[in-house]
């Protein structure tokens, strides 16, 4: 299992390769040994080819919470919790991208996954220290249209709230 202190491990965690040049075979093998673990739980997949934008997204990320939680306060003026299981958010803006790339990729993105299917967020994969805080498995939320800022830049804007299971 991924260590809190070298990852920032979560009761759930993403075990994450990532190749920095694309890697094409016929076939994959992935084995998962756990000679301590009496249980191992896998989930999701993904082998795929990943976008990373050539120009990083722009200050003002936003990463955090949604707690979905009822609190009601009883006659007496205690506090009465329905307490429901929080999840994770983030919400990040694209600009300064050109035309081909936000078609390329975002567009598509978009086209293929809309709000119904599952993306993957990885914040930045080679910093490891808060990896599995900063990584999402989710749905995109209210996707933001592509807008043309001014000449030859584009840009876009991105909610992400991550899939509890």
């Amino acid at each position: 299992f991924p260590s809190h202190d070298k990852y920032g491990a979560l009761d759930t965690n993403h075990f994450i390769k990532w190749f920095q040049v694309a890697k094409n075979y016929r076939f994959w093998r992935i084995d998962i040994v756990d000679p301590l673990a009496s249980y191992i739980d896998v989930g999701r997949l993904y082998i795929s080819s990943a976008w990373q934008p050539s120009t990083n997204m722009n200050y003002g990320l936003g990463e955090g919470y949604i707690d979905p939680s009822r609190i009601a306060r009883t006659a007496g003026g205690r506090i009465s919790a329905n307490e429901r299981k929080k999840y994770r958010f983030t919400e990040f803006q694209l600009s300064f991208s050109n035309e081909d790339e936000m078609y390329d990729n975002s567009f598509e993105l978009d086209r293929i996954c809309g709000i119904s299917r599952d993306v993957l967020y990885v914040q930045n994969p080679d910093a490891t220290k808060h990896l599995q805080r900063r990584t999402i498995y989710g749905v995109m939320k209210g996707l933001q249209p592509i807008i043309n800022s001014t000449f030859s830049i584009f840009e876009k804007s991105y909610h992400i709230e991550e899939i509890i299971e």
